[in-house]
């Protein structure tokens, strides 16, 4: 998530007056080869059968203390993980969906 955040960023910051154009190119395509790098490793790691166990711990420790939850003040922590939570998941999916893995089987496994 940070790396594609990181990515973003140096496309925002390429249109800025004075900007290192080349440099940020430079910078750019690194980072595009290390999303590409860690999309490729992510398949092998996400096609295991453990591979959400702590998103699904996360969950499971969120809608406790959900249930706990007596006052809205009480609730931003939690809404605050379960964006946190939700962003991360949200960049599996941009990830995969973005991967060229020849395989659509493979893909929509990964995705559900």
């Amino acid at each position: 998530t940070e790396l594609r955040h990181a990515h973003g960023h140096l496309l925002n910051v390429k249109e800025m007056r004075y900007a290192d154009v080349p440099g940020i190119d430079a910078l750019a395509g690194e980072a595009e080869a290390s999303l590409a790098e860690l999309g490729r490793r992510a398949v092998a790691f996400l096609a295991r059968e453990d591979a959400f166990d702590a998103q699904r711990a996360d969950v499971e420790a969120l809608v406790a203390d959900a249930e706990a939850v007596a006052t809205v003040a009480e609730a931003g922590p939690v809404a605050a993980r379960l964006d946190e939570l939700a962003d991360g998941l949200r960049t599996v999916t941009d990830v995969v969906a973005e991967l060229d893995m020849g395989d659509a089987t493979v893909r929509t496994a990964l995705l559900e």
